[in-house]
């Protein structure tokens, strides 16, 4: 069943408004979507330490495989100061 709140819900990494303050989307992405995905960046996040815990030693799975960053999930390229994400492998 899907609550129809998450369809609301949109998390940007890049969205200043959502960075000045982040801890209410983050809550909301705890509680609604622990595994939330982004579909104008193509990405996942996990919200919930547990989850993020269980998860970090599945590197095979959920990495990009073009480096550690967002921008790297984007245009193939390694930049090492980008926020980690994880992507299921494809």
């Amino acid at each position: 069943m899907t609550d129809t709140n998450a369809v609301d819900l949109y998390y940007d990494p890049f969205d200043f408004d959502i960075d000045d303050n982040p801890y209410p989307i983050w809550k909301r992405l705890r509680d609604e979507a622990p595994l939330y995905y982004n579909e104008k960046f193509d990405f996942y996040a996990l919200s919930r330490f547990e989850d993020v815990t269980r998860e970090l030693p599945n590197f095979q799975t959920y990495r990009s495989g073009r480096g550690k960053g967002f921008h790297a999930t984007q245009d193939g390229g390694d930049r090492t100061a980008d926020a980690p994400v994880l992507r299921p492998c494809t």
